[in-house]
């Protein structure tokens, strides 16, 4: 028996298409929660989602009646190409449908108000551990790579001769515009395992304005200079106040949504047989 949904079949063919699609990301949320990925699981998940999408659907056709032609026309246009030999009538009432769905959605998370100040100051506090910014060093650095392993001695002693040439005051930034293969020697501002391991583990044993020996990662021989260090620190509230919101918002709008969904199922005719 097909699945419906007050009366709107959902096929054995669309399961197994939207199988096809969400695969990865349910294989990733498992993988991730470390716990054994199955079809059998994928295929409930791949249900209920196809069954919010139809009654999310049906409720924008039974709410949303005007959609502007221009919309439809532009919204078309744009997606025309996804649509290969599908009849453009086909097309068109797909593209409206989705639209009709998007303003349903969006007029729900809209009546969400934004958090308060309060708000916003009591999550700041009950997660403080998470806006602590770690070390962070400010490098630049002359990298030369490595063409083929025949090439690594020579490389290497390329990289010996402009380090030397630093030793007797070359100017480092002048040394890099014209000896680094990195097309941004400047690296800025990052944290420990922004990098690979062994850039790491040479650069934030350094102090500000110290200079490396050369060395040798998987991208090539480096001399890095380390121009700044911040100690790790709280953000505090007011630069992180943007991203509080935000998060709260978005919480709070999915929390909505959510609800919505919950609302149109207790009174819909599903059949899952």
């Amino acid at each position: 028996m097909p699945l419906t949904v007050n009366g709107h079949e959902i096929t054995e063919e669309q399961i197994q298409q939207e199988m096809g699609v969400m695969r990865q990301r349910y294989q990733a949320y498992m993988a991730q929660h470390q716990a054994q990925a199955k079809d059998d699981e994928l295929k409930e998940w791949v249900k209920e989602s196809l069954i919010e999408r139809a009654l999310i659907e049906q409720e924008a056709e039974r709410t949303i009646k005007d959609v502007p032609a221009a919309d439809i026309d532009a919204a078309y246009k744009e997606a025309q190409s996804q649509f290969g030999k599908l009849p453009e009538e086909e097309a068109r009432l797909i593209v409206t449908r989705q639209l009709r769905t998007q303003r349903l959605v969006d007029s729900i998370r809209d009546k969400i108000k934004q958090p308060s100040d309060k708000d916003v100051s009591d999550f700041y506090k009950q997660n403080e551990q998470h806006f602590v910014m770690p070390e962070q060093v400010h490098v630049r650095h002359i990298e030369k790579k490595i063409p083929a392993p025949d090439q690594k001695d020579a490389i290497y002693v390329e990289a010996l001769n402009i380090h030397e040439e630093l030793k007797k005051g070359a100017s480092f930034e002048d040394l890099c515009d014209k000896h680094s293969d990195c097309p941004n020697s400047d690296l800025g501002y990052f944290a420990k395992g922004a990098m690979v391991e062994e850039f790491d583990d040479v650069v934030f044993n350094m102090k500000p304005g110290e200079v490396s020996d050369v060395f040798l990662t998987d991208f090539g021989y480096h001399i890095a200079k380390v121009y700044d260090r911040k100690d790790n620190a709280t953000v505090p509230l007011e630069e992180a106040k943007d991203r509080i919101i935000e998060q709260l918002t978005m919480e709070a709008q999915t929390t909505a949504l959510n609800s919505f969904v919950d609302e149109l199922k207790a009174k819909a005719a599903i059949d899952r047989s």
